[in-house]
């Protein structure tokens, strides 16, 4: 929904200068809420893991991280092309894609180590049981 507010307001008339600050504030709250939502549904995961005990619900908000990564890289991107076509260009190129999967890549580290403690916890849980 907030990609599509973004969308949306490539269609809008604005001065350059005006359109670029407010699809760059839609860029900036989609990348803030979705993070957001991501956080979240990290610590929901964990919760599920714990409770059901299948290691599977960490692909979900994985997963989720991954787009939202994706999106905010081609927001950036559309971004940096609008503004070098509208003459606001300042030089230098685009990292956008760069930062995309640089978050990528984190947030796989995350899962792995996340996953390697939910499994040791599991299995002392279970040790204690016996």
């Amino acid at each position: 929904m907030m990609a599509n507010h973004f969308l949306a307001l490539q269609y809008f008339k604005f001065e350059p200068q005006q359109k670029s600050l407010v699809i760059g504030n839609a860029a900036d709250y989609f990348t803030t809420v979705g993070f957001t939502i991501c956080i979240f549904s990290w610590l929901w995961a964990n919760v599920l893991v714990v409770k059901t005990k299948q290691l599977f619900w960490l692909s979900i908000p994985f997963l989720f991280t991954v787009f939202v990564s994706l999106v905010m890289g081609w927001q950036a991107e559309e971004i940096f092309i609008f503004n070098k076509q509208n003459g606001m260009w300042k030089g230098g190129f685009s990292l956008s894609y760069f930062f995309s999967l640089t978050i990528i890549f984190f947030i796989t580290i995350v899962l792995v180590t996340n996953y390697f403690i939910l499994r040791n916890f599991q299995d002392k849980k279970s040790d204690l049981k016996n």
